[in-house]
């Protein structure tokens, strides 16, 4: 006979409309997938907010791996602290919240030397182009979800996020599979130290203006030994908890010995450049291939004088130090020869450059 509990439930709009402001549509899990989660939370440096922030990177990081070929869904919660999964019940407002995954060489993210190799650093700087999948929009729901299909082995940075940064809240991340993937957070993180510098109206473009010299100056001494090195560049701007739409202009940094001359730098000093400039809000670059000077001249550019006039921010990443050895040290270089006495040790200091800032 016909299922006692079978039938179709009515109800007229009104009353639906009255009682309801949201509906669930939810698809039931495959029988037989396997589950692993992480608790976290976005709280202080962590909470960083969407890509359209330069402190993008420093929201919570996870490593997904497959342990077979298949599909692998991705589950985030908001959660409540006291029981991350109880996350229908949570009582703290509901941010909106996305997932990315980014894709890049594992020696990115791979152990320091001297380190177990399951001891992986999370990322400290990601390019657009870095990320392969991303949840768009960012929902204020309870829930949001991600699916990938990973051949067995594969491996990829999974990053949570709320839309704001400074947003505190708990979540719940989950994996699952046909077979159990591997979901283990990156807690670990380069130390960093930062300059904040100007581009002025003056300022002279790259290297294809005869006003290049006009460009602010950084020196940059590397920790000794130093590997994983990376140096990232960022727009800065006003109302940055605000940020809705990242600024972005072509941007790029040029290179040159630390024991160059500051008064007489020219093309041919350069050992190393962003090719081609990028138009970004923040780019990075490796320093490995530069790490036999011990010290930097660092050329901060847009690409055409004065297309932005405003703030940047130069960040070294680096790792943390064990003991002994010289600290890495960043400094913006001034414009005029009462600098000269200011300048590092190991840097030429001559007066004259043609930079922008006082």
């Amino acid at each position: 006979g016909e299922s006692q509990a079978g039938g179709t439930f009515f109800m007229c709009w009104e009353d639906f409309y009255a009682h309801f402001d949201r509906v669930y549509m939810c698809e039931l899990d495959e029988v037989g997938r396997k589950k692993t989660g992480n608790a976290g939370r976005w709280v202080g440096a962590s909470a960083g907010g969407c890509n359209n922030y330069p402190s993008f990177p420093n929201n919570p990081q996870f490593i997904l791996k497959a342990s077979g070929s298949g599909l692998v869904r991705l589950r985030l919660f908001q959660a409540r602290p006291k029981n991350p999964r109880a996350w229908r019940q949570s009582e703290a407002p509901k941010q909106h919240i996305g997932i990315f995954i980014v894709r890049v060489a594992p020696s990115r993210y791979a152990a320091l030397p001297g380190e177990s190799p399951d001891d992986k650093t999370a990322l400290c700087a990601i390019e657009e182009d870095d990320i392969i999948l991303r949840t768009s929009p960012f929902l204020n729901s309870w829930e949001t979800c991600l699916e990938i299909h990973l051949d067995a082995n594969e491996e990829v940075v999974v990053l949570v996020s709320t839309y704001k940064k400074d947003v505190a809240a708990h979540f719940y991340l989950e994996a699952s599979a046909a077979s159990l993937p591997e979901l283990r957070p990156l807690d670990k993180r380069l130390a960093s130290i930062d300059v904040v510098g100007e581009w002025s109206a003056g300022a002279g473009g790259c290297m294809n203006h005869a006003t290049w010299q006009r460009n602010p100056l950084v020196a940059v001494r590397l920790p000794e030994g130093s590997v994983r090195c990376v140096l990232t560049l960022s727009i800065e701007s006003a109302g940055e908890e605000h940020r809705t739409v990242p600024i972005t202009v072509p941007i790029g940094m040029y290179f040159f010995p630390g024991t160059s001359s500051l008064g007489n730098l020219t093309r041919r000093d350069v050992i190393k450049q962003s090719d081609p400039f990028l138009t970004a809000d923040k780019i990075s670059m490796t320093l490995d291939d530069v790490r036999n000077h011990a010290s930097l001249l660092v050329l901060p550019a847009t690409y055409d004088p004065g297309t932005y006039t405003g703030r940047f921010r130069m960040r070294l990443f680096y790792p943390p130090p064990r003991g002994g050895g010289a600290s890495p040290h960043l400094e913006l270089l001034q414009n005029h020869a009462a600098a000269s006495s200011e300048v590092p040790p190991g840097f030429i200091p001559v007066a004259g450059f043609g930079g922008t800032l006082d």
